[in-house]
């Protein structure tokens, strides 16, 4: 496991990990802020090897099926990985990126291992774009011989409540617009309807 930091996938496209690496070195960053143009929404699902409905307990095997989902671009790491892709599609406004550690049906995930095997990054125009895309590259991941979060991924990114979470609504005295909070308590609160 361990996936490291994967290019701000959207709104800003930039390398995250390359600009804390320049401004380490002492060297100045590649852009200003006037250069970061935001647009649009990006969404994450940390992909593990772990059963939810055992109280997230790690997953160990081997994987017997693997495929990227359909029109997403997938990034490798760890041994050989390289963060090379395995395809060339270029970015577009709902596009899929997969990062992931195990990438070929034979791979073995052993008892003593970081459970994250990939993360799968959605964007879109919108919130609600960018929900509906994670959602569909989640259904169109295969990662099998391995119990997994992905089920679940797809059930609270598709769960009312966490759609409803990033929605803006009217609320304070100057008329100022907030998000309903949602939090780590997410799970306690609603795991019952994500079962």
């Amino acid at each position: 496991g361990g996936g490291g930091h994967s290019p701000a996938p959207a709104p800003a496209p930039l390398d995250l990990v390359e600009e804390q690496l320049r401004a380490a070195a002492g060297e100045p960053l590649g852009f200003t802020q006037a250069d970061v143009g935001l647009a649009g929404c990006a969404v994450e699902a940390r992909l593990y090897a772990e059963r939810p409905e055992a109280g997230f307990l790690p997953s160990a095997g081997t994987v017997s099926a693997w495929r990227p989902p359909p029109g997403a671009t997938a990034f490798t790491w760890g041994e050989g990985g390289g963060g090379a892709p395995s395809s060339s599609s270029s970015p577009s406004p709902s596009s899929l990126r997969l990062d992931a550690a195990l990438t070929a049906p034979g791979a073995a995930v052993g008892v003593f291992f970081d459970p994250m095997v990939g993360k799968l990054i959605a964007r879109g125009p919108t919130r609600e774009a960018a929900l509906a895309s994670l959602r569909a590259g989640l259904a169109g991941l295969r990662l099998g011989g391995l119990h997994t979060n992905v089920g679940l991924c797809w059930r609270i990114a598709g769960h009312p409540a966490f759609v409803a979470s990033g929605r803006e609504v009217e609320g304070g005295a100057g008329g100022e617009t907030a998000a309903p909070a949602i939090g780590t308590g997410f799970l306690v609160e609603h795991g019952g309807e994500l079962t």
